[in-house]
Order: C-alpha cells, then sequence, then structure tokens
C-alpha cells in the first residue's frame, strides 16, 4: 500500500482520565512503527470540545472513544469510533465494537470449568456512561442460564467507605463453593478484601475472576487474580488499520469491525477445580499429572478402569466439556505460560505439553486463543522465537 509522503495529523480524541487510554496508544504508536511512518497523533481532550467547529479541518483522520464522539459525525474526515457492543444504535462513522459477550462468556465458562454451579456478578451502580456495565449484567445472565448455573448481580459502589462492609453482608448471605465474575479489577480486589476478612478461603471456598487485566491489580493482589484482557492495545492497533484504510481508499460507507481477541490469564484467585465425583477427581488429577504425554487420555481410561463414555459423562455433569477438552485447556495453559516465561522454542513447547507435531500445537492453540503460539508469545512479551 503507497502512502503519501507528507505527514498526516491524526485526531485522538479521548478523556486522559480513562484508564484504557495508555494500552489504546500503544497499539496507535504500534501500528504508524509498523505501517504508517508519516502520521502524527495529537491527542484532544475530549473535555474541551463540544462542537463540530471545534476541531476544524486541521486533522486528515480521526479516532475517537465514547461518549464524547457524537460531534465527530459531521466531521468531513475519516473518523473510527472505539465502543462497546450496542445494541439498536446505529452510526454515521465507522466503528470498532467490543463484543462484551464474548469478555463475559469467557468469565462464565471458566468458572463452570472449575465446576461450580453457582456464579455471581459483582457490579457496580450505574451512571450516565457505563453503557459496558449494563450490558455486562444482561450478557452475564444470558451466560448463566444457557449453562443452567445458579446465579446472582450484586451492585456495590467502589470507593465508599461502606463498600466492602457491604460486600461482607452480601457475601454472608452465599452458598459454598461459588464463583464469583467481578464487573472490573478494582471490584474484584473489594471482593478479595472482604473475603479476607471474613476468612472465607479462595479460591477453595470461592473463585474470583476480574476484567481488565489491570498491570498492577491483576498482579499484585493478594492473592494474584485472575483476569480477562480486553487487549486494548490490540483494539487501538486494529482502530488505526481502519482508519488507515478509510484515508486511502477515501471510503465514506460506514464500517463496523467486531473485536473478540479477548484472553482469561489464569492466576491464584481461581487456579483450584472444585469436584464432588471421586472418579472425576481421579480422572482430573491423572490429566494435571500426565498432559505431557501424548496418549495421555487412554493412560487414564486404563489406570482408572474406566470407559471413555462414562469418563466424558462424568466431565459433561461436572466441568460441562468433555476429557478431550479438559485436556486441551490445561495443555494450553501450559503451553501459554512457557511461551511468556521461557525462551523454549515453540516447537520445543509443543512436545513439552503433549503434543505430537508443532502443526497440531499450532492448530490446536489458535482454536482456543484466537492466535498462534508465535503471535501470543509476541503480544504477550515482545519475543518472536
Amino acid at each position: 500500500m503507497s502512502h503519501l509522503s507528507c505527514t498526516q495529523n491524526i485526531a485522538v480524541v479521548i478523556n486522559p482520565e480513562q484508564p484504557v487510554v495508555v494500552r489504546l496508544f500503544e497499539g496507535f504508536f504500534n501500528y504508524i512503527q509498523n505501517t504508517r511512518k508519516d502520521w502524527r497523533l495529537i491527542p484532544c481532550n475530549s473535555r474541551h470540545h463540544s462542537a463540530p467547529k471545534d476541531l476544524g479541518n486541521t486533522f486528515d483522520g480521526a479516532i475517537a472513544l465514547p461518549p464524547y464522539t457524537c460531534f465527530l459525525e459531521r466531521q468531513q474526515f475519516p473518523t473510527v469510533l472505539i465502543r462497546d457492543q450496542t445494541c439498536n444504535i446505529t452510526s454515521e462513522v465507522s466503528c470498532v465494537e467490543i463484543n462484551q459477550s464474548k469478555v463475559i462468556s469467557i468469565g462464565v465458562e471458566h468458572l463452570s470449568h472449575l465446576g461450580l454451579k453457582r456464579i455471581h456478578f459483582l457490579s457496580d451502580i450505574y451512571v450516565d456512561g457505563m453503557e459496558w456495565l449494563l450490558l455486562r449484567e444482561k450478557m452475564f445472565g444470558t451466560a448463566c442460564k444457557s449453562i443452567g448455573a445458579e446465579y446472582s448481580i450484586f451492585r456495590a459502589k467502589s470507593g465508599q467507605t461502606n463498600s466492602v462492609d457491604r460486600l461482607i453482608g452480601w457475601l454472608k448471605t452465599l452458598a459454598y463453593p461459588c464463583g464469583v465474575l467481578a464487573a472490573n479489577d478494582s471490584k474484584a480486589m473489594d471482593i478479595l478484601e472482604a473475603a479476607s476478612i471474613l476468612g472465607i478461603s479462595i479460591p477453595d471456598k470461592m473463585a474470583v475472576v476480574g476484567i481488565d487485566n489491570h498491570p498492577i491489580i491483576a498482579r499484585y493482589s493478594t492473592p494474584t487474580l485472575t483476569s480477562i484482557s480486553l487487549n486494548y492495545a490490540r483494539i487501538g492497533y486494529v482502530a488505526a488499520e481502519l482508519l488507515d484504510g478509510l484515508i486511502t481508499s477515501r471510503d465514506t460507507t460506514p464500517h463496523t469491525l467486531r473485536f473478540s481477541d479477548m484472553h482469561l490469564y489464569e492466576r491464584e484467585s481461581s487456579n483450584a477445580i472444585l469436584i464432588q465425583d471421586p472418579l472425576l477427581q481421579r480422572a482430573v488429577d491423572y490429566i494435571s499429572q500426565h498432559f505431557n504425554k501424548p496418549d495421555c487420555l487412554e493412560g487414564m481410561y486404563k489406570t482408572l478402569g474406566a470407559s471413555s463414555v462414562t469418563i466424558n459423562r462424568r466431565f459433561k455433569q461436572e466441568l460441562s466439556c468433555t476429557a478431550v477438552k479438559h485436556l486441551a485447556l490445561v495443555r494450553i495453559r501450559k503451553s501459554a505460560y512457557m511461551l511468556k516465561n521461557s525462551t523454549n522454542t515453540i516447537k520445543e513447547i509443543a512436545f513439552a505439553t503433549g503434543f505430537n507435531t508443532q502443526q497440531y500445537f499450532t492448530h490446536v492453540f489458535r482454536r482456543y486463543t484466537g492466535k498462534s503460539p508465535k503471535e501470543w508469545r509476541y503480544d504477550n512479551n515482545g519475543i518472536s522465537m
């Protein structure tokens, strides 16, 4: 693709106080370095712009975040909005739409896979601009109903002096074991604090999952927090790529890209599987110990003296998956850890986690993560080996 040699000014309309801005800019800059070094990003504080005339004709394109984007729809230059998944809303400009249903389904599926039949959503008090919160609540209920889980939604405002006290009161009403999916990592940190005060063991009695994969909260909370990354750096990259196409082609037709490249990072707050069935517990333990053997499942059936039909029925009853899928998930988690924390080649990691060939490893890894092992390793630590 050929580009103009002159510098192009790109407005980035943001509220600098939004925590995701830094990660979005990382994606913007990655795209510029890879593809459009002639772009100059110009941050525009959304709180200082309220009318179409404010941006004038000084820009060649714009990227913007809601709820400060309405006036951009009447601009004369190409614009891309980054917004949450919405219903019954049309836009006159192109959008990268964050798939909130995928975020919730990842969290609910993870907690269900731990054997939990009671799953709760810790939400916040809605204020203007938090439509994403209502979406997550609605989709949480839908996801739980689809797997037959008992569920509830509890709303508690973060930052209030009695917020932890309210959570303590709520936790006293729950039946255990259970899982909690928090609306974001800050809410998850609140629930970990309340659980600690009550002496509720995490994750044995209650597994906790956050959303955002905050670099401080998720990694340094006690226990460390399992969290779902919305991959904002990648969202920024995709938005810049979409804008580039609009500028180059001069296409005025609105385009909407649904972004679903989210990932769960499992840590201490949910790394225990709670199983009532003794035979299934033995099967899970066997897989944990022998996942690196290509004939793991055959060895398990023989060791346990049970048929594949019997074992798979138990897996579906308690963990809502087959033995094959459980083994694949164990292998993917182990391989993802090695990709991030070792310098082993992808081929070495494939064999170390029970795959017969690197090609099959790549196929399975992409099926469960949406990325090849090489792409996943680069996105998580910048190593491309």
